[in-house]
């Protein structure tokens, strides 16, 4: 089947969806695809486990409906992954247009409780990794003067509250988005002059096969929690995700935004 029409033309472009075996990536890669970007999706997740969604999986819809997609397998905590995942895009497509750091982890447990190695583990995966991912795409995006990172965050935009303590969040948790808002701002400024677009986007609550996986066993506690948090598919995220992938540094940059306001306080 043809894929739908989009409103927002992503033709030519090349994105990098870090985390796209499932939840927000891969609805992003999809999306992507759909408004014709040739997509890489980049996860760790080869082969079916415990948690639903593979690289393959999210790369066979896309061809499917008729768009471009390369399944890259990536353990975004590994440098070495990285640079591969960079370089064989840029020797598959020639170009690397748009990135969206959306790769994290989440330990659930009280500070005191938190151990040092799962802190270790999401300052490696959700800040480190997003660095890494920047760094080895900038060189290219600075070359052609253009492109736009999408880093998907979490919390108030003027970090002036916490995340919201849901399912799987904790203080590690936060510490490493507001360490990635941070790194948002600050290279947004850095790399203005090259014209390339660097903004946060917060998806807010999102039921994704993660989420799930880490909600509270018991049915009647699972079922209290989604009905309480109104949460939203992770497709809700797709819109406003195109919006900033097809910016530049002049148009909009430099903003952290919740997905919720999209069409309403930002752009």
């Amino acid at each position: 089947m043809p894929l739908l029409r989009c409103r927002l033309d992503l033709q030519n472009k090349v994105a990098i969806v870090t985390g796209s075996s499932r939840g927000i990536g891969k609805a992003i890669a999809i999306a992507f695809a759909t408004a014709g970007a040739r997509v890489v999706v980049a996860a760790r997740s080869e082969s079916p486990g415990t948690v639903p969604g593979t690289i393959h999986e999210t790369v066979q819809i896309i061809r499917e409906a008729g768009g471009e997609a390369l399944a890259i397998r990536c353990n975004i905590a590994d440098e070495d992954n990285i640079e591969s995942l960079v370089a064989t895009t840029k020797q598959t497509y020639g170009q690397v247009d748009v990135l969206v750091n959306n790769a994290g982890v989440s330990v659930a447990t009280p500070l005191i409780n938190t151990e040092t190695r799962h802190w270790d583990l999401l300052m490696r995966v959700n800040l480190r990794g997003a660095f890494l991912s920047c760094k080895y795409v900038l060189p290219h995006m600075i070359q052609r003067q253009s492109g736009s990172i999408i880093n998907i965050t979490a919390g108030n935009p003027e970090m002036s509250a916490m995340p919201s303590q849901s399912v799987g969040v904790s203080i590690a948790y936060s510490a490493t988005k507001y360490g990635l808002n941070a790194l948002t701002l600050g290279l947004a400024e850095e790399v203005r002059h090259h014209g390339i677009a660097v903004n946060g986007l917060n998806p807010g609550i999102i039921k994704s096969e993660g989420a799930i996986a880490v909600a509270p066993e018991d049915p009647k506690e699972a079922a209290a929690y989604w009905n309480s948090s109104h949460p939203s598919l992770p497709e809700a995220v797709c819109e406003s995700a195109l919006f900033l992938a097809a910016q530049t540094a002049e148009t909009f940059s430099g903003r952290l935004v919740n997905r919720e306001d999209y069409g309403l306080s930002w752009p």
